[in-house]
């Protein structure tokens, strides 16, 4: 009993994430034209030119026929991986700088540093109604980073990217997660503050290059 209470802690944060995931995820499919979004982000992504209009089109139907559960379940499990991967990163980071961390209370502290995250999916649902739901962008539907108010297609991608990157929410889940990790190391607050943006700076870097390069 005492192992399932200590396990069932850092599932709480998860529980709510996705509760709030999936609600936000059947909304936008019920109220978004699916076929149409998925035509845009086909054309602004690397592989636009090696598809013709025909494949755009059977690619567009192909995703708006798919049941909301299937994108519900689908945004669960990737945020579940997402969870343990930066769960078990900075468990070894941590300790291997000498740091007293086991993986439970790393996994602790991310999942509730990524409560922010709830709030992002109420502004979002809220968005859905007060606005044209064709006319959000998706993928900054809250407009929380300088990259929202930019023309997509033309602003160089590296620099899209790094400014899509300097986003309140994800300021304030690497604030969280500095804190939450400094008490799960009984250490102070500036070493996993450290960690914290190295390793995210690092993230920018690379998605940056990869923008460059595609």
């Amino acid at each position: 009993y005492d192992t399932a209470k200590k396990l069932s802690i850092p599932a709480v944060p998860l529980v709510l994430i996705m509760i709030f995931n999936v609600v936000s995820v059947v909304l936008m499919r019920n109220r978004v034209d699916m076929k149409q979004l998925v035509r845009d982000q086909i054309r602004q992504s690397r592989f636009a030119d090696q598809l013709s209009d025909a494949q755009i089109e059977e690619a567009a139907e192909r995703e708006a026929s798919r049941p909301a559960a299937f994108t519900a379940v689908f945004a669960c499990l990737f945020l579940v991986v997402t969870v343990l991967f930066l769960a078990a990163l900075f468990w070894l980071v941590l300790l291997a700088f000498g740091f007293d961390i086991n993986f439970r209370r790393s996994l602790l502290a991310v999942g509730f540093a990524m409560l922010p995250m709830v709030v992002a999916a109420v502004l979002f649902v809220v968005i859905l109604f007060i606005k044209d739901p064709n006319s959000i962008d998706i993928q900054n539907a809250v407009a929380t980073n300088p990259a929202a108010f930019l023309d997509r297609e033309a602003t160089a991608k590296p620099l899209y990217v790094l400014l899509q990157s300097l986003d309140l929410f994800k300021a304030w889940m690497i604030f969280l997660l500095s804190v939450g990790l400094a008490a799960a190391a009984r250490s102070r607050v500036a070493p996993a503050a450290t960690a914290v943006v190295v390793l995210y700076l690092v993230w920018i870097g690379v998605r940056m290059a990869l923008a460059a390069i595609f």
